[in-house]
């Protein structure tokens, strides 16, 4: 069986010493997903990363951003896919929009309030090194 290979970019947005993360609706529960994570996604056939991060983020914020430089590229091998994530670090521009329908919260982290996800376990696998980094001031 062949595997799969996905690729996903993902926008590390800060503000001082916050966090910008959003937080999933699960379409099959019609409930919140439990973890907050950085914004994106997948990319869509035929968009440049660029593209894809900068419609991922304003999808789930409303938010333009500018793109930076990448920051962390977590691959995580599962039984029948790899997904690779690429996280830049981007600023935001300007609100242009609202949320959309599938993220069910936005808000700003401190690095205590991430520092204790981190503990506790609470956090998706392609933010663990972008999180750590973060609460070491590393970036």
């Amino acid at each position: 069986m062949e595997s799969r290979f996905r690729v996903a970019v993902r926008a590390f947005i800060k503000d001082g010493n916050k966090l910008l993360l959003v937080r999933e609706q699960d379409p099959t529960k019609k409930k919140p997903i439990e973890n907050w994570e950085t914004p994106g996604g997948g990319i869509h056939d035929k968009e440049t990363l660029e593209e894809a991060l900068r419609r991922e983020v304003l999808e789930e914020t409303g938010y333009e951003i500018e793109i930076g430089k990448l920051l962390s590229a977590p691959i995580k091998y599962f039984q029948d896919f790899q997904s690779l994530h690429l996280i830049y670090g981007a600023k935001l521009l300007r609100k242009v929009g609202e949320p959309g329908k599938d993220i069910s919260g936005i808000r700003w982290t401190t690095k205590e309030e991430i520092s204790e996800a981190l503990k506790k376990k609470e956090f998706d696998w392609h933010d663990e090194e972008i999180f750590n980094f973060f609460v070491r001031d590393e970036i």
